[in-house]
């Protein structure tokens, strides 16, 4: 029974094309229209399953120009509660409409996106990433 499926392991996808699942569709809208659409070719994330929860650690999605690291929690009712942080390339920060070094560098480094709802109608929130380093990396722009 579901109900008492337990487990944990580790999961890695090469060569995939993972951009079409529903819950990452919904980041390239949050994240702008002027962000280029960012496909991505593999992922890997530890995982756990205990009370009808999947939980994901350390996962991590890399794409030309964009790589994605986060985790949270999927449950067996398709409810969401996942934080994703975004790490640009400073070349596709470099392209978009409007941005100063200062804008690229939180653009790049500090976005941080919540993804609650469910897997049908995920919801999208964003959120700054707190950086131990921030005032050392901010120091180096000015």
């Amino acid at each position: 029974s579901l109900d008492s499926l337990s487990g944990a392991g580790v999961v890695n996808v090469d060569n995939g094309n993972l951009w079409e699942l529903s819950v990452l569709k919904g980041l390239q809208n949050i994240l702008g229209p002027s962000v280029p659409t960012i496909n991505f070719s593999s992922a890997s994330s530890k995982f756990s399953i205990q009370d009808k929860v999947i939980t994901l650690s350390q996962a991590e999605l890399d794409g030309k120009g964009l790589d994605l690291v986060g985790g949270g929690k999927i449950g067996f009712d398709k409810s969401l509660d996942l934080v994703i942080n975004t790490k640009f390339d400073k070349n596709v920060v470099k392209t978009l409409p409007n941005t100063t070094e200062f804008g690229s560098y939180l653009f790049g480094n500090l976005l941080s996106v919540k993804v609650g709802g469910t897997l049908e109608k995920p919801k999208y929130s964003l959120q700054a990433i707190p950086n131990k380093n921030i005032f050392n990396d901010l120091l180096r722009l000015f």
